[in-house]
């Protein structure tokens, strides 16, 4: 089968079917098609030489939904010519011809008034209960008899219906290892097109002193992070139709973990008392922790909460000068005995590396701090007690001790 296209200008023709059977040939099917009633404007339109022309500009519409839009198209001397009104692709109507209420909508009307003094043509395409499909470009053409298609006067006007911003996506977490570079980025959408504007959840400026810091579009560049760049950043898109609509964006910055014992060495007589030894480890994310007790010969055994020992890990976030990826890590042995003195390691790790601090458990010839029986001045006197209040407590409900202070 082949098909041939012809276009022809023959006022009224729409569309000719002619089929020609032939005994030596495939079917061929010759189609004569009008282009009368296309949709949009082309660049010569209006410059047929005729006297009807489209003579104003047809002011753009901006109405809520389930208002009621009017676009109105001014033409002059119609005479016999015809109005026609387009949604886009869609054809809404044509003359007397409502093709608009072949697709049962109600919604829409025409008016049409004359001012034969300048001798105009109203035509206006009214819409009712206005919808968001209902929004877009709306086309006034005017098909005149004998003349191109190409050259109809026509013109477009603009259906804005406004629509509340949303976020269409956001990451909730965004993760980067400190001193690399990071994009956080929010996309929203509505109509108008909103504006997103980026702010951190804590106060702080954008940038922080020492950052830099770029806004693109939706994408808020931060580069060269440090710990203080972590958080939660806020975008809001807003458009001035309703209210914004928001997206919170963790950003964890990630570094290997840090620690030290808060003391290198912890005293205490053998007997009926127990002692804890205590650990401050940063790391992002989270480490995961760990007590070893190591041996003369360096044999490390990791340790556990049973009957010997207790450990806990307390956030330090709220502690002065405490960060939130500060961790305390408290190892507290039970009934210390002769064979508990010796080498402890407290150890944080993450998927970046890890941190091993050490904490040597000394005996003493008298029980260190002030839960012990019979504990005098003199004793008391020579204990130096620089802790946290929190920490302080922490040791008071232990047996607490003579302290060297890891530097």
């Amino acid at each position: 089968m082949c098909v041939f296209v012809f276009k022809d200008y023959i006022p009224g023709l729409f569309q000719v079917n002619q089929t020609i059977k032939m005994w030596e040939q495939a079917l061929c099917i010759i189609m004569l098609i009008g282009t009368s009633s296309g949709a949009g404007c082309g660049s010569n339109s209006g410059q047929s030489g005729s006297q009807t022309k489209i003579t104003q500009e047809i002011i753009p519409e901006v109405v809520a939904i389930a208002g009621t839009a009017r676009l109105t198209c001014v033409v002059s001397q119609l005479q016999s010519n015809v109005i026609h009104w387009y949604h886009e692709d869609r054809h809404l109507y044509a003359g007397d011809q409502e093709v608009i209420f072949d697709h049962e909508e109600q919604r829409y009307e025409i008016e049409i008034t004359t001012d034969p003094e300048n001798q105009n043509t109203l035509s206006t395409l009214v819409i009712n209960q206005l919808e968001q499909s209902d929004s877009g470009q709306y086309i006034c053409k005017v098909t005149i008899q004998g003349t191109n298609p190409s050259l109809y006067p026509c013109k477009v006007g603009l259906l804005t219906i406004p629509v509340r911003p949303y976020i269409i996506h956001a990451p909730a977490s965004v993760e980067v290892e400190r001193g690399k570079d990071v994009n956080l980025t929010c996309t929203a959408a509505g109509t108008p097109t909103p504006v997103v504007t980026w702010t951190r959840l804590n106060g702080s400026p954008l940038p922080l002193p020492g950052e830099v810091y770029s806004l693109s579009n939706t994408t808020l560049s931060l580069r060269n992070v440090t710990r203080d760049a972590g958080g939660s950043y806020r975008c809001t898109a807003n458009n001035d139709v309703n209210q914004p609509a928001e997206a919170t964006v963790k950003l964890v910055v990630a570094f290997k973990p840090t620690g030290k014992a808060s003391f290198k060495e912890r005293y205490q007589a053998p007997g009926s008392f127990e002692v804890t030894l205590e650990c401050i480890i940063s790391g992002e994310p989270l480490p995961e922790f760990a007590w070893y007790g190591v041996s003369a010969d360096g044999y490390r055994q990791k340790l556990h909460t049973d009957n010997d020992y207790s450990i806990e890990v307390v956030s330090g976030h709220g502690y002065p000068n405490m960060d939130v990826s500060d961790s305390f890590l408290y190892l507290r042995i039970f009934d210390v005995e002769s064979t508990d003195y010796g080498r402890y390691e407290c150890e944080g790790y993450n998927k970046y590396g890890r941190t091993t601090s050490t904490v040597m458990l000394l005996e003493s010839d008298e029980c260190q701090g002030p839960a012990c029986p019979n504990l005098g001045p003199s004793i008391r006197s020579g204990c130096e007690i620089n802790l946290p209040s929190a920490i302080s407590i922490i040791l008071v409900l232990t047996a607490a001790v003579c302290l060297v202070r890891y530097e």
